[in-house]
């Protein structure tokens, strides 16, 4: 089966692992509440757009189903928290669906009538009554008892929502199965690419680099920079991922490249080739016992003394494949003949 088969069918199916040791049902994983799903429910009882705050907070983006679906779980999660700590007031009022309305107005406080005189009426043009009228005009709130009590239960909400967070928001670590973090279709999603938990999701953003999503099934672009997002957001307890894991290869300084790449014995660029100890040929029979002609001690240091002082890219590619497919073929370096590459013409 495909791997885009094996995604539709187990996107259909519901469930969040399908190979190996990571075969484990989402019901079987209990998701963890972070900091991100605090923020989302605090703007939630502010009254702000769900789909806006679920594009900015969550890893599902602009999906209305969805984000009301985490809602949901996060409102049922917290007061199950606060029931189990003995707050029934608190678990009251984190159930209840209240919601800012009345516009930015609802939300701005209202000044004081002298402050309001002093703003728009330094000279005292206006009667005392037209005062007033204008004042009430301006913020109807301050006669809108209904809006008050709304508020007072929003205030009252995030004094709840306050004391609850650090009983049950966690961070991340390498270890956590990435059920317990994403949503059960992004968790499919990455199981099904065998990222089964965080320390797979960095290591492989880490080492594959911007475009580390092409093997997720229907993911994108756009979803994998909120995942990576996500991750930045816990920088903290996750550490800081590569820089040149978060722009495209082709933006990226080669020097910064070379710096945080991890060097490996195989066919990879020369700055990241690693020449074993054995093969370098620092102890080879085949050297020359006078004083160096070039401030070189192995093979490694020789071929990038012939490399750099020269400009031409095509001379840079041949070399460094002569030297990488060298090391992979060949039993003992020292029996290497470099004169192909000393006596390679540039053109």
């Amino acid at each position: 089966m495909s791997v885009d088969r094996a995604s539709n069918y187990a996107l259909r199916k519901g469930k969040s692992a399908l190979s190996g040791d990571w075969a484990i049902s989402s019901k079987l994983v209990e998701r963890k509440i972070g900091r991100h799903h605090i923020a989302f429910f605090r703007a939630a009882i502010l009254g702000m757009d769900i789909g806006e705050m679920s594009d900015r907070y969550l890893e599902t983006g602009m999906d209305l189903r969805r984000a009301k679906t985490t809602l949901t779980w996060i409102r049922d999660t917290l007061r199950q928290a606060a029931l189990r700590s003995g707050k029934h007031r608190e678990a009251h009022l984190i159930r209840m669906h209240i919601g800012a309305g009345g516009g930015e107005s609802a939300l701005s406080p209202a000044p004081t009538l002298n402050d309001y005189r002093a703003e728009f009426d330094p000279n005292g043009f206006f009667t005392e009554k037209e005062l007033i009228r204008s004042y009430l005009d301006a913020y109807p709130q301050t006669v809108d008892t209904k809006q008050k009590k709304r508020q007072r239960l929003i205030d009252k909400q995030l004094l709840a929502l306050k004391w609850i967070e650090p009983l049950i928001a966690t961070d991340p670590v390498r270890e956590d199965l990435i059920a317990a973090w994403f949503d059960p279709v992004i968790s499919n999603r990455l199981v099904l690419a065998g990222l089964p938990t965080i320390g797979h999701l960095i290591d492989s953003v880490a080492v594959r680099g911007y475009r580390w999503w092409i093997d997720v099934p229907r993911l994108g672009i756009k979803g994998a920079a909120r995942i990576v997002a996500w991750l930045q957001g816990y920088e903290s307890s996750l550490g800081a991922l590569p820089k040149r894991s978060l722009v495209p290869a082709r933006t990226v300084a080669p020097s910064l490249r070379t710096q945080e790449r991890n060097r490996e014995t195989r066919v990879v660029p020369l700055e990241a080739f690693a020449v074993p100890v054995d093969l370098d040929g620092t102890i080879g029979s085949n050297r020359y016992h006078g004083e160096p002609r070039i401030a070189a001690t192995n093979d490694y240091q020789a071929v990038f003394s012939f490399i750099q002082p020269r400009t031409n890219n095509s001379a840079f590619s041949s070399a460094q494949g002569r030297r990488s497919w060298a090391d992979a073929m060949c039993a003992d370096l020292f029996f290497f003949r470099v004169a192909p590459i000393l006596n390679f013409r540039l053109t």
